[in-house]
């Protein structure tokens, strides 16, 4: 809360609680009583309506009441001091400063004839005066002021501490004034405490200062400091049984402020709609808060799509913009608004019109040189790049480049370089776009991992895409600048949860971090409890806010840390610097390829695939691939003749259509790459974007029959930058653990379940959990294996394999899960349906894949009967259950089970899937398939890969020896699809090298 928008002032509620002794009044007797009782009446009177807006009759009747006192009591006492004070305040709040000054000045006179210089309500009157100076931006005088009024109040005999707290409050904003909010931070604190010891927390005094502080911190960019602050106020309004006030409206206010900064729209979009119901119930408090939040609201409805909703409110705030007689630089923005909804609606011309007024009016206001003319020329010169007007939109960058500098705004001096630069890229100018990507990368750098810092896993996913979405080094056909940018940013969130999990489990084990862990995974399993389980809208809300807070907590706790990602050091010298001789990693991306001109919207992302190669020794080299579309029909292509053979196609035929499959895709994604490949090269590490997580890459067939695995060492990254990484320690124990066969009819879950409507009941019609009693010999042929090694082995199966087993199992060195897995689709094979807190389809996926333990066929009946079995120990194990296990000391997850490596492609961000939650949750290493797998031939791949992995102790090895080999076998004694359909799904990948 702003302090001069408190609709009661501290010192004025002190004013009516007074009690003065008689020895230093003039008069008294029934007179002086009745006189008390009425000017307290007229106090609050004055107060009502100045709160309302009623200045000029409230400094009437504050006049009128000092001059009733001055006849009745005397004009050399303190009630004629309270009265003028009263008349001091009610002309401060109508901004008839010099007035205001005059009374405070009498008043203090007067203060000090009776009481005292020292006596504390004289520091009513010096908090006045510093309050016009500050607001006359007199702030040496405004300082002085403040100061005397705190010592007075705090050295007085009848120390006031919520009085010292009011005024602390000032001396913050005054702190805030000089751009000093850091200093302001601390004064807030300050006043935090002493408020809360005199007036409690639920009380407008404490509420008023939090809200303050919480305002230094969003000016501050400590984004989560200012959402808690304000999510308190709030909380605390509740308390008091606040839910119409305009001080609980602002806080709303400033939370959405914090959620558009964040780009968390709908949560942006529930605050502001909280606001304005406040604010249109308050028609008598005319506000440009009120105009604000309407417009904001029209902002984020532009974030969203939702052009007429946009459209709609923008104008409602403009009327009530002009209602208000607000100052023409909102209305210049209003305006402003309007013409970005048009330009998004595709009407160009009326945007144009809007555009250019705004520029001409912003003009007007502040002159040809104010940095304010950066808005309303950035909007005209994304619609001249829309309309191909290069050359205009060309002149405008350039201006807005050097409005910005000007300016000093770091934020939008980047904004600017990026825009100006992806013009010149597509204009032709490269030198000059490469010189202003080069200053914006630092920025934007640094930006990314402040938000690594505090984020939660739902603010991550909606900054990586404007972190990501440039995709300026093939624009700029630049090798080196295009490696940094993919090595940097893609697939950083998986990076940054896998990264804090791991340092909240190992790097800090103090009792807090404990605690904060604990306190995380539980509302996570609450959460997905509820999810699972159908419960309320509300339920889920409050349940998803509690979890977000949860992950706040601890990683507030864990950011003082080393870098989460160390982000500055990533690029391609110091990534091909830890690449061992005679390999290559090859960074796989999608291009994007929006241009700055053509369509509005188009209705999907066009691009291609494209690659950056990175060697030992040599500068990265860049190679654009085949278009999304391609690559997407050519997977499909191989995918599905291998999983879904056509009916009655002879062998050969079938074989030849396979290999050739195998063979166009090889030429669309490897071949291309080969050129640039040092010679020597044996060995490819291999970093995957969107659907490419779904390819077969170890069985992809080069022009001579050779499979690529055949040719080079395959090892799949996450991204070339885990290859930084210091691993973490192990604890070095040889333990190996298998579940096996478990007895998915098991009916420990129907004993405990109750009504509901679990969301995803609809999506296990078509799912069938027979009993594997193949994976009873692949768990016995596991437990000799490993025993006979000397390892500690221990196999679960039937209804041991339970999801209580593994959710208590600890940290095996060796994770063995040989059951079924599953992907849950809607009813027309997609998943658009959300089913979580959030509007994200990249959190949600990850309820809909994972893999069945004991009871996992009797819970997904439940599920189809309206029934809901206890969330902990349902056999249902999700992707989220999976990133809560405890795998740091955990070399290796064999997920040996149908599709485990489907999930969400999302490009930039990876697969969500059961791998990319298993890495999360600490592993090494995780092998999944990537479609439906037979018994008999897993065995023979399991038993092979295990036999390998004992005798190399690295899993990676293990796995290229066994697929090389069995793939080659297969294919000279069974035929290249049998080969492929066998040997080819099993996939392989590391968090480190």
């Amino acid at each position: 809360m702003h302090p001069f928008k408190q609709q009661v002032v501290v010192s004025l509620l002190c004013l009516q609680v007074a009690i003065v002794s008689p020895c230093v009044l003039q008069a008294a007797g029934a007179d002086l009583d009745a006189l008390r009782a009425e000017a307290n009446a007229d106090q609050d009177k004055v107060l009502a309506l100045s709160a309302g807006g009623r200045h000029s009759e409230a400094i009437k009747l504050a006049e009128a009441t000092v001059a009733r006192t001055k006849r009745v009591a005397g004009e050399s006492t303190v009630d004629t001091s309270l009265a003028l004070t009263v008349l001091a305040d009610a002309c401060f709040k109508a901004r008839q400063f010099d007035k205001a000054k005059e009374n405070f000045l009498a008043a203090s006179k007067l203060t000090k004839k009776t009481l005292g210089p020292e006596d504390r309500w004289n520091s009513m009157n010096l908090q006045g005066l510093g309050r016009i100076a500050l607001m006359e931006e007199k702030y040496n005088e405004a300082l002085a002021y403040l100061q005397r009024a705190l010592k007075t109040v705090e050295s007085g005999p009848d120390k006031d501490d919520s009085y010292a707290a009011s005024t602390l409050q000032y001396i913050g904003y005054l702190h805030v004034k000089q751009g000093k909010r850091p200093e302001a931070v601390k004064v807030y604190q300050r006043a935090l405490s002493l408020a809360e010891k005199s007036v409690g927390k639920a009380s407008r005094l404490y509420v008023g200062i939090l809200s303050d502080c919480s305002k230094a911190h969003y000016d501050l960019d400590e984004l989560d400091l200012a959402e808690a602050g304000y999510l308190e106020c709030i909380g605390l309004w509740t308390k008091m049984g606040v839910s119409k006030d305009p001080i609980l409206a602002s806080n709303q206010l400033q939370l959405a402020r914090v959620y558009v900064q964040l780009n968390n729209n709908d949560r942006a979009e529930e605050r502001l709609k909280g606001a304005i119901t406040i604010y249109d119930a308050l028609p008598a408090l005319p506000t440009e808060d009120h105009y604000t939040a309407l417009f904001l609201l029209g902002k984020v409805h532009l974030r969203q799509l939702k052009f007429a909703e946009a459209e709609s409110i923008t104008l409602r705030a403009r009327a009530v913009a002009e209602q208000n007689k607000a100052v023409p630089h909102s209305m210049a923005l209003i305006d402003l608004q309007l013409g970005d909804i048009l330009f998004a609606k595709g009407n160009l011309d009326k945007s144009r019109k809007h555009f250019e007024e705004s520029v001409s009016r912003y003009e007007s206001i502040f002159g040809i040189q104010s940095p304010y003319l950066i808005s309303p020329l950035s909007s005209l010169f994304g619609l001249e790049c829309r309309s191909n007007n290069l050359d205009a939109a060309e002149s405008i960058g350039r201006r807005i480049l050097t409005l910005a500098e000007t300016r000093g705004d770091e934020g939008g001096l980047n904004t600017a370089r990026s825009n100006l630069c992806a013009l010149l890229a597509e204009s032709g100018k490269l030198d000059e776009a490469i010189q202003l990507a080069e200053l914006t990368a630092a920025y934007h750098c640094q930006w990314w991992e402040d938000i690594l810092k505090f984020g939660s896993e739902e603010q991550l996913e909606s900054s990586i895409r404007m972190a990501y979405q440039a995709n300026l080094g093939p624009k700029l056909h630049s090798p080196q600048f295009a490696a940094r940018e993919v090595l940097r940013y893609k697939g950083s969130i998986s990076s940054a949860l896998r990264e804090r999990r791991a340092r909240a489990l190992s790097a800090n084990r103090s009792k807090k971090v404990r605690l904060l862990e604990q306190a995380n995974r539980e509302a996570l399993n609450r959460l997905a409890a509820l999810h699972q389980t159908g419960a309320s809208s509300n339920q889920i809300k409050a349940a998803h806010e509690e979890a977000e807070a949860a992950e706040k907590a601890l990683n507030a706790e864990l950011k003082n840390g080393p870098p989460l990602l160390d982000l500055q050091s990533v690029n391609a010298t110091s990534v091909a610097a830890k690449l061992p001789s005679n390999s290559v990693l090859v960074e796989y991306f999608v291009d994007h390829e929006i241009p700055l001109t053509g369509a509005i919207k188009p209705k999907k992302l066009e691009g291609s695939f494209a690659a950056v190669v990175i060697a030992p020794g040599q500068e990265p080299k860049m190679v654009r691939l085949s278009s999304n579309e391609e690559t997407a029909t050519l997977r499909h292509m191989l995918t599905g003749i291998v999983k879904h053979p056509p009916k009655d196609t002879p062998k050969t035929e079938l074989d030849e259509r396979t290999k050739a499959c195998a063979q166009a895709l090889y030429t669309a994604v490897v071949a291309p790459l080969e050129s640039s490949f040092p010679p020597g090269t044996d060995t490819l590490f291999l970093s995957l974007d969107s659907f490419l997580h779904g390819v077969p890459f170890a069985a992809l067939i080069d022009q001579n029959g050779k499979f690529l695995c055949e040719k080079y060492v395959l090892q799949h990254l996450v991204s070339g930058r885990d290859l930084l990484k210091k691993p973490l320690p192990s604890d070095g124990s040889l333990t190996a653990v298998c579940f096996g066969n478990p007895d998915y009819f098991d009916l420990a879950p129907k004993n405990c379940a109750r009504p509901g409507r679990p969301p995803l009941a609809a999506a296990t019609e078509n799912v069938y959990l027979p009993q594997l009693l193949g994976s009873s010999v692949e768990a016995e042929v596991f437990g000799e294996l490993f025993s006979h090694a000397g390892w500690k082995t221990r196999t679960l199966e039937g209804t041991a394999a339970s999801e209580k087993a593994l959710r208590t199992l600890g940290s095996p060195r060796i994770l063995h899960l040989a059951t079924h897995g599953f992907f849950l689709r809607d009813a027309d094979g997609t998943i658009q349906q959300n089913l979580g807190p959030t509007n994200s389809p990249f959190a949600d996926s990850k309820f809909r894949s994972g893999f069945a333990l004991a009871g996992g066929s009797t819970s997904f009946s439940l599920w189809r009967a309206n029934q809901v079995p206890a969330f902990d120990n349902d056999g249902i194990f999700t992707a989220v259950d999976a990133s809560q296990l405890d795998l740091r000391n955990t070399q290796l997850v064999t997920l040996s089970a149908c599709e485990t490596n489907a999930g969400l492609d999302m490009p930039g961000m990876g697969a969500s899937s059961l791998q990319q939650s298993l890495l999360q949750a600490g592993t090494q290493h995780v092998m999944t398939t990537l479609w439906s797998i037979s018994d008999l031939s897993t065995i023979k791949f399991m038993g092979e890969f295990y036999v390998q992995y004992l005798k190399t102790q690295n899993p990676v090895t293990a796995m290229n020896l066994n697929q090389r080999q069995l793939l080659r076998d297969w294919a000279e004694d069974h035929g290249w699809h049998f080969a492929i359909r066998h040997a080819a799904p099993f996939v392989l990948t590391s968090s480190q090298r």
